[in-house]
Formats: structure tokens, C-alpha cells, sequence
């Protein structure tokens, strides 16, 4: 039996640069798989594997938005504008607007990281949109897909 199993609901995210959220403002966050892409070669009668290009899937987010002016949601809206603006027609400069996201998950004192994801070249790539309705009591809850350019666990860069 594991006497002290790792809960999933302990964990902080930490962006390297702005926007910071308010802890727990994160409810939910999705690292997306890392996969490694075999490459087969012909050798002899059969076939060999190598490992070819790494394509590190997205990370999801969904978090509370607060009632007070301003949010965090601002802040997200602007990045993805930096990385894409319609208005002007251009792209941004990836040196501007990648960042670093962390994610640690915690032990059960809630301070102490047991392991901590670094996700490099973030940037997001869709922001959820808004739902109202008059008759319903539910949080408002964003949610935030980001492109990552590399996923690590345990080695920042």
C-alpha cells in the first residue's frame, strides 16, 4: 500500500516573467505529452530506431478570474497580441514574447517542491471564450492554451 501518495491538487505556477498569477488562481493545468519522434533505418534485414525531433505538446490552463479590476486576463490578452497583433498585421519577436512558465508540484506541507516542470518558448495560442448567463452561480473560469518550444523536469536551463 503507498502510505503517502502525491496529490495532484498541490501544486504553484510561476512565469518566469509577467503575467504572475494569484496563487490558486490556477485550478486546473494540463502539461501536454513530450514526444519524441522515431526516426526508422534500414539496417540489414530489419529495422532500426533513433530518436529524431522532440515535439512537446501544449499546456492548458484554466483558472478563476477575479471580480476586481485589473485581471490577470488583461495581461494574457496583451501577450497574445505581442506574439500576433491583428490590428497592425504583424508578428511579434519571439525574443519578446516567449517565456518561462514553472510548475512545482508540492508535498503535503504544501511549500516543499518534489519535482518542478520548466516549460521554455511559452506563448499563448488560444484564450477561451466568454460564456455569460443570468441563471448560473459558477465561477468565471479562463482557460489558456500556451505553445511550448521545450518541456523539462527537474533541469532549468
Amino acid at each position: 500500500a503507498l502510505v503517502n501518495p502525491r496529490k495532484q491538487f498541490k501544486f504553484r505556477v510561476t512565469f518566469m516573467t509577467l503575467p504572475q498569477l494569484v496563487p490558486f488562481a490556477v485550478q486546473e493545468l494540463t502539461l501536454g505529452d513530450n514526444e519524441i519522434e522515431p526516426v526508422e533505418h534500414g539496417f540489414g534485414n530489419t529495422v532500426l530506431k533513433t530518436a529524431g525531433i522532440v515535439k512537446p505538446g501544449s499546456i492548458t490552463l484554466n483558472r478563476i478570474m477575479g471580480a476586481a479590476a485589473p485581471t490577470a486576463s488583461g495581461e494574457f490578452w496583451e501577450w497574445a497580441r505581442i506574439a500576433q497583433d491583428a490590428a497592425t498585421l504583424s508578428g511579434g519577436d519571439p525574443d519578446t514574447y516567449k517565456r518561462v512558465l514553472q510548475v512545482d508540484e508540492l508535498a503535503n506541507d504544501g511549500q516543499t517542491a518534489l519535482d518542478t516542470w520548466y516549460a521554455y518558448g511559452c506563448w499563448p495560442t488560444k484564450i477561451n471564450g466568454r460564456s455569460f448567463n443570468r441563471t448560473d452561480s459558477a465561477n468565471t473560469v479562463e482557460s489558456i492554451e500556451l505553445a511550448v518550444d521545450y518541456l523539462s523536469q527537474n533541469i532549468p536551463f
